[in-house]
């Protein structure tokens, strides 16, 4: 306070000065860690590099002129030499890093569903979304969500959910929609057996070197026999030994995580923030269903 007013009770305009210079690159140091924060809890696979991306927050990005004058010897470092893309230590390279991002797609999973004993039970909305960002793969943070169970969801998110997760949660919902669709679409029309085809080649689509034979679909999809219509071919019975092909290519569960959403807390205020084509394409796999019920959720999200 001394050295703010003087002896003779003026303001020393130059402390003052200094005191609020220092405090906006106080709060601009803060804004950028902050942001940079932000940007490393999403890309960073570890806690070094994500140490190391907020440590760097504070630094200027390389203009286009910058990069360039690297390349010239009187201006910057010498042009590196390039490499030799046909030697076989980089084609072996290439290799193992194409296997360990293979497997990290399915390693992932399964760490959260070992620690969570088989099926994940979240008790927090803050857990589920953990999780999802410890997925990668956008297959398998779909298939931790039918694990989870539609029960546990509803307990969890009902009122606990934000609207950044609620809007994650349908993004994933709507994973390869449209082989799921056209795959109920094509039960309608065929016979059973015709349909046992049409699945088989859908898993081998999304499971490329995983699935090496046709997966027959659950004893349930034939339960109708010839003349119980299309809808016996994909009437879902709840079972806790269903395969993840099963739940992936299950149109009707999916609906069902729609049509729970619609009645989470916060539905209305992340409806206003989900952009007009997301809003269409969960309309289009909604609609594929005819049912009463349905076109209720299709209202809800189809309305302004």
């Amino acid at each position: 306070m001394s050295n703010l007013i003087d002896a003779e009770g003026n303001i020393n305009a130059n402390f003052l000065s200094k005191e609020l210079q220092q405090a906006l690159e106080e709060d601009v140091r803060y804004k950028q860690t902050d942001s940079m924060k932000k940007r490393a809890i999403k890309t960073s696979t570890d806690y070094n590099e994500f140490k190391a991306m907020v440590a760097c927050a504070h630094l200027k990005t390389l203009t286009s002129k910058e990069v360039e004058s690297l390349s010239h010897v009187k201006k910057g470092w010498q042009k590196s030499v390039p490499k030799d893309k046909t030697s076989s230590a980089v084609v072996l390279t290439k290799e193992l890093e194409k296997q360990q991002h293979l497997s990290s797609s399915t390693s992932d999973l399964k760490t959260v569903f070992n620690k969570a004993g088989g099926k994940p039970k979240p008790k927090l909305a803050m857990e589920i979304q953990r999780d999802l960002r410890r997925i990668s793969e956008p297959t398998n943070k779909l298939l931790y969500l039918l694990r989870m169970g539609l029960k546990r969801a509803k307990s969890v998110l009902g009122n606990g959910a934000d609207t950044d997760l609620l809007e994650e949660i349908i993004t994933i919902l709507l994973v390869n929609k449209d082989v799921v669709i056209g795959v109920y679409e094509s039960q309608q029309m065929l016979c059973p057996q015709d349909s046992e085809e049409v699945v088989a080649a859908a898993l081998s689509a999304l499971h490329e070197e995983e699935i090496e034979a046709a997966h027959p679909p659950p004893p349930n999809a034939q339960s109708g026999g010839g003349g119980g219509g299309g809808d016996s071919a994909v009437t879902t019975t709840p079972r806790s030994d269903r395969t993840d092909e099963e739940l992936l290519m299950d149109l009707n569960l999916r609906i069902k995580w729609f049509k729970a959403i619609t009645q989470f807390d916060k539905f209305s205020l992340t409806k206003r923030f989900l952009s007009k084509q997301l809003l269409e394409d969960v309309v289009q796999i909604v609609s594929t269903q005819r049912d009463a019920d349905n076109t209720d959720t299709v209202l809800k999200y189809a309305s302004a």
